[in-house]
């Protein structure tokens, strides 16, 4: 038998030895496109990458513009948010038919996007980031059971969503800070995500400055 967990939580008992069938998806939903990550767990290698045009666009080209249509629309909240999981879940069938395995041999998830993504995705009204002082629902890194927000993959999989820093700089600069390791720096350090959000953060392990602005 396997035994599949994430820390103290069991997922699966599997027959045989499937330690080899161990996969994870990222995520990142940009405010134009989204691209999905296909990752060996036991390797942490790279097997497949596929991305979409972020849908919803169809509601607005900016984040400002789906802020809008989420509070002032009824049902647009829900809409904004079932056309992203739609897109993900897609995206994770693509990855999952280009390495030819099963959606349900995929056990963790992670995704990130700036603050109003991550509210748009999670169901959180994103009222708050359009005006001052633009404070998100939530900032703090989430784990989610992947199928209660809609993702299909394996029926328990785990679902980590990165913190936010703030209104307008969110949990994709966080993991571009991870990616890049600026937080352990002694030198001083520039880190730029150049989208339809653009961000930068600059700094070291003693302090570090992060700032937004629209760039597409």
């Amino acid at each position: 038998l396997t035994v599949a967990r994430a820390g103290k939580r069991l997922l699966a008992i599997e027959p045989g030895d499937t330690r080899r069938s161990l996969y994870g998806f990222a995520c990142d939903i940009g405010t134009t496109t989204v691209v999905g990550y296909l990752l060996d767990l036991t390797s942490g290698e790279r097997v497949a990458v596929a991305s979409t045009l972020n849908p919803q666009t169809r509601f607005g080209d900016d984040v400002v513009s789906r802020i809008d249509v989420a509070q002032r629309d009824a049902g647009g909240l829900e809409a904004l948010r079932s056309v992203i999981v739609e897109a993900m879940n897609d995206l994770i069938g693509q990855t999952a038919q280009q390495a030819g395995i099963a959606r349900e041999q995929i056990y963790a998830l992670s995704v990130v996007g700036n603050t109003t993504m991550h509210h748009l995705f999670l169901g959180l009204s994103p009222e708050a980031l359009g005006r001052s002082p633009y404070v998100p629902v939530i900032a703090s890194p989430l784990e989610l059971r992947a199928g209660d927000v809609g993702l299909c993959a394996h029926p328990e999989a785990r679902l980590f969503v990165l913190p936010n820093i703030a209104g307008f700089v969110g949990a994709d600069t966080v993991g571009v800070l991870l990616a890049t390791r600026l937080q352990n720096s002694d030198e001083i350090r520039l880190a730029v995500d150049i989208g339809t959000n653009g961000e930068m953060a600059l700094g070291s392990r003693s302090r570090m400055l992060a700032c937004s602005t629209a760039a597409g």
